[in-house]
């Protein structure tokens, strides 16, 4: 019985750089003003600080806003901020959020 030559094993690459994975989050809220929403925004702490990440200008009332965005593990606060049609700003309550890896 002839088992002939055993295959070579393939080249191995000679650098492999692992990368920390990413997790897509939809921020939700629903938003209703009286006097119509101008835009909503999506505010959150990752990227080096409190900050203003995302706007929705669509103007749509009494719907939910959906903002997606891809993070890192860590434990981040984010919130939605709105103007309404007459110029009004508010801040929902700041919520927090803790992505980790098993």
């Amino acid at each position: 019985v002839s088992l002939g030559n055993a295959p070579e094993a393939p080249d191995a690459p000679s650098d492999i750089s692992l990368e920390t994975p990413e997790v897509s989050v939809n921020f939700k809220a629903r938003i209703i003003d009286s006097d119509g929403i101008k835009n909503a925004s999506l505010w959150g702490s990752w990227d080096g600080g409190w900050h203003l990440d995302q706007t929705n200008s669509s103007g749509l009332n009494d719907v939910t806003y959906q903002f997606a965005k891809e993070l890192s593990p860590g434990n981040y606060t984010w919130a939605i901020g709105i103007y309404d049609s007459s110029g009004n700003f508010a801040l929902s309550l700041n919520k927090s959020i803790s992505i980790d890896y098993l």
